[in-house]
């Protein structure tokens, strides 16, 4: 994921319901602070002709509108474009894109070369329903999650036209997003309901290639006490700590970050220690002008920079800066995206430099959208200097003020 420009996906919901209301003081450990307008990649430019306002350099593409034929191409581009990821493939890429759509939801696929221009477009998962985000796997599959009562998780080869396999081993309920630790060989999950729960899959089987088999395993739920130590237990037990909106998730580095949007907070679980720690919360901000809005999707970059992306009526990339320090935050704003209907960054891109976008529809309630909007599309966005590129950087980590020693 080197040399690319990151959008980070989106996700909406945050961590507390009853950790909220017994343990989230002693857990707070940074808060945000207004914005900067400019951030690490200069003053945003006026909106360009797709709406979409970003800084110098840089520009926007439309690749695909729903209802109409991918260009180049005779399959039509679906609706509500979703949480998205892009593989490389020989000579090129692959993007994938959820359809936010009940009933007839699923995962559609656009083949570029290496050069951006498009090369065929097909279908990886059909017939499914409200499929948001999901997540990619080492191994080089994408997993559409269905954020729906009893939603499953759907593997799916990006590579080529078929059907993505049911995986009811992840746990049937309302999925939002997954990331992977092959180190540990674990999967975690979201959950994006009111009083959701944090989720981690252990396969019975990781073949000796690197591929997890997502046929059997055990899934827990995490319980977490006041001074942030974590366990976990089977998930038909009693006793799991509650989150205030799961929505995007990230694994880097022996940390696994979680957004809530109901409480506008980003969480981290240091794996190793087995602590769970708020990482950036916006609550002490207040309405400022520039200040982060609701947190939803994010991304660890190579060198260290956490992206987050906002689910709200004004659209923004943010990126919090962890490289120089690690136990201080910098919100910077990355980029504003501002059409109409409001764009939903949720793409992962592959080392060429681009990033993906998909627009969005206002959210009403769970699994329920409005009307579809005159054009939804799926953007890529390439800047004038790689996003991604790693940098001599010591592991990023969550502050620990406020947690007793």
């Amino acid at each position: 994921m080197e040399d690319m420009q990151r959008r980070a996906f989106l996700t909406g919901a945050l961590v507390t319901g009853s950790l909220g209301a017994a343990h989230a003081g002693a857990l707070t450990a940074a808060v945000a602070t207004p914005m900067a307008e400019g951030g690490p990649y200069g003053e945003l430019e006026p909106a360009d002709a797709n709406g979409i306002r970003l800084p110098a350099g840089f520009t926007s593409r439309v690749v695909a509108t729903s209802g109409e034929p991918v260009p180049g191409t005779g399959f039509e581009w679906h609706r509500a474009p979703d949480g998205a990821a892009t593989f490389p493939v020989p000579g090129g890429f692959v993007l994938v894109s959820n359809s936010e759509v009940s009933g007839t939801g699923g995962v559609g696929a656009i083949h570029f070369d290496r050069d951006g221009t498009i090369v065929d477009a097909y279908s990886i998962l059909s017939g499914t329903s409200i499929n948001c985000a999901g997540g990619v796997t080492p191994w080089g599959t994408w997993l559409s999650c269905e954020e729906i009562v009893g939603g499953l998780v759907y593997e799916c080869d990006p590579t080529k036209a078929g059907q993505g396999i049911p995986r009811p081993k992840l746990g049937e309920f309302v999925h939002e997003a997954v990331t992977v630790d092959s180190f540990r060989k674990q999967l975690y999950l979201s959950q994006d309901i009111p009083q959701s729960r944090f989720w981690r899959f252990t396969p019975s089987n990781w073949r000796d290639d690197g591929v997890g088999v997502l046929d059997d395993g055990v899934l827990e739920t995490l319980r977490v006490d006041g001074a942030g130590n974590v366990t976990w237990a089977d998930h038909r037990t009693n006793g799991a700590s509650t989150f205030n909106g799961g929505e995007g998730i990230w694994y880097d580095r022996g940390f696994v970050y979680l957004a809530t949007k109901g409480d506008g907070r980003i969480w981290a679980l240091d794996v190793h220690a087995q602590r769970l720690e708020v990482f950036y919360d916006r609550a002490p901000v207040g309405p400022a002008p520039n200040s982060p809005l609701g947190v939803d999707g994010l991304l660890v970059s190579p060198n260290g920079d956490l992206f987050v992306s906002e689910d709200a009526s004004r659209v923004r990339l943010g990126v919090v800066r962890r490289h120089d320090r690690p136990d201080r935050l910098w919100p910077r704003r990355a980029g504003l995206v501002q059409p109409v209907p409001r764009p939903r960054p949720d793409v992962h891109g592959p080392a060429d430099g681009r990033a993906r976008t998909s627009d969005g529809r206002p959210r009403r309630g769970l699994g329920e959208r409005d009307s579809r909007p005159a054009d939804e599309r799926s953007h890529v966005l390439q800047g004038r200097r790689p996003l991604l590129r790693r940098r001599n950087v010591s592991v990023p980590h969550a502050r620990r003020a406020g947690l007793p020693n």
